[in-house]
């Protein structure tokens, strides 16, 4: 379908590709009817593919998207046992995907200036001096900005975070729904890797089970429909269970996939741009915070730069502390039951979220071994 041209290039805007990080931006931008906004995004229809959790750190526009959130959470493992802790001021939430696409969409329905386009891929984009040309499956159009949330290929020695997760209803009572279960380590193990059961219960007989790893890219592992059933019958009693929803993943645990530094009309965001965690694989708070200071920037009339997800200080403590895993990882859980153990709940958070103060920076330094960091931290230096 022909693009009509309104003077200039064809739209103000182009967004390539939209999932959390294209239709965040959008979301800002449908306040704008000024703006003429293309969003491309190749699959043909949105549908739960995921599940985006997150602590509750500041507000963002899809609130209402929330399907469970808890106050209280545990680490544990068979030899420390299990760490309780909790915060009223930063609750922990899951926000299913059909959910964010479903109110985003909504909302850029409502923007008679954006243009969302389902079953259309981006291809190569070209810039120019007064404009962008992007090639798509409907023809090249041009754009004076453009904001490209296709993801780049992670290199293949980092550690990748893997993960299978079925959301179940069992058939009796065997969840605790006011606590959430983020690491338990008393699953088989594997040498080379570090695997934890995550646990989000959201009734008695409703929960979010994941099994999850940190480990090199090729590394084989087990059945993981298995492994969830083997674990509810372990810790729970075997109860019968059904399969309400199932998502699968890999996030590049990578501390050198940082956004490129970009005074151009192409801008990357999303994974692109450098919001997903390396240590933790955390996005969704990031992604709301690259769309609020692009929408701000577009707004001020200011060439348009994502901010920095996190600082210099955190990119060399994520590879510090992937560093350590990735030569130790039979010694992942100790470091991650010693930081729950040894942190007060907020200052963590902060830092699990790259908004650490200096006193938080402190206090989770000190809640790590001392000689693993210290030897990884050698060996950062000397690669870098």
């Amino acid at each position: 379908m022909a693009v009509p041209v309104r003077g200039g290039a064809d739209y103000d805007v182009a967004i390539l590709g939209g999932g959390l990080a294209g239709l965040s931006l959008a979301v800002r931008l449908a306040a704008r009817p000024d703006l003429r906004v293309l969003v491309v995004e190749p699959r043909p229809a949105y549908r739960r593919d995921r599940t985006w959790c997150c602590w509750r750190i500041h507000d963002h526009p899809f609130a209402d998207a929330v399907a469970g959130r808890w106050t209280r959470w545990s680490v544990s493992d068979e030899r420390r046992g299990a760490v309780l802790r909790g915060s009223e001021r930063y609750p922990y939430e899951l926000i299913p995907a059909d959910r964010v696409y479903e109110a985003a969409r909504r909302t850029v329905a409502a923007a008679p200036g954006i243009d969302l386009r389902l079953g259309t891929s981006a291809g190569q984009v070209a810039e120019f001096a007064t404009h962008v040309a992007i090639e798509t499956g409907e023809g090249t159009v041009t754009a004076d900005h453009v904001f490209d949330s296709r993801p780049p290929p992670a290199s293949p020695s980092a550690l990748v975070q893997r993960f299978l997760g079925q959301e179940i209803e069992t058939d009796r009572p065997c969840f605790e729904p006011g606590r959430a279960t983020l690491m338990d380590f008393a699953v088989p193990q594997r040498p080379g890797a570090i695997r934890f059961m995550y646990v989000l219960p959201l009734s008695p007989t409703v929960a979010l089970l994941e099994d999850t790893w940190f480990a090199p890219a090729g590394l084989a592992v087990p059945d993981p429909r298995a492994a969830i059933r083997d674990y509810l019958g372990a810790v729970h009693g075997a109860p019968g269970y059904r399969v309400l929803f199932e998502e699968e993943g890999a996030i590049p645990m990578d501390p050198d996939l940082q956004a490129p530094e970009t005074t151009g009309r192409v801008v990357p965001i999303g994974t692109a741009g450098g919001a997903v965690k390396p240590s933790s694989g955390y996005a969704f708070l990031a992604v709301q915070r690259m769309a609020d200071g692009l929408a701000a920037d577009l707004a001020a009339g200011r060439p348009p730069a994502p901010p920095r997800p996190r600082s210099r200080t955190a990119r060399w403590m994520d590879a510090v502390f992937l560093s350590a895993l990735q030569d130790r990882p039979e010694e992942g859980p100790a470091i991650f039951h010693a930081l729950f153990r040894r942190c007060r709940p907020e200052p963590l958070i902060r830092f699990l979220n790259d908004l650490a103060s200096p006193a938080d920076i402190a206090e989770v330094v000190a809640a790590t071994p001392k000689w693993a960091m210290m030897a990884a931290a050698a060996r950062v230096a000397i690669r870098r």
